[in-house]
């Protein structure tokens, strides 16, 4: 999460962008808020995603260990969820923001 978000109103066929200079100190996360996204969207995520954990995978040659384990299994994960996601954009254990598991009931 961060400090930008867009409103869609589409009684006025527009999306509105506003900012705050707080974070969110909560969230949560729904993702089947995620299922009518056009399937160029869900694959757009995915690139970015990718592209985000490679930057620091790649950037900082630190000796971090741990670290490039986790971008390692990220990246792993991504190229294995990715192609699922948008092959059944309904399946609501492969959206990341699920981590696999259902709500409560």
């Amino acid at each position: 999460m961060n400090c930008g978000s867009v409103i869609l109103r589409r009684d006025i066929k527009a999306k509105l962008a506003f900012s705050s200079p707080r974070f969110p100190v909560f969230s949560v996360l729904d993702p089947t808020k995620t299922f009518t996204l056009p399937p160029k969207q869900i694959a757009n995520g995915v690139v970015d995603t990718f592209v985000h954990v490679i930057e620091q995978y790649l950037t900082f040659p630190s000796g971090a260990h741990v670290q490039d384990r986790f971008s390692e299994g990220l990246l792993m994960t991504l190229m294995e969820l990715g192609p699922r996601a948008l092959a059944t954009p309904q399946d609501y254990d492969v959206r990341p923001a699920s981590c696999g598991r259902r709500p409560w009931p």
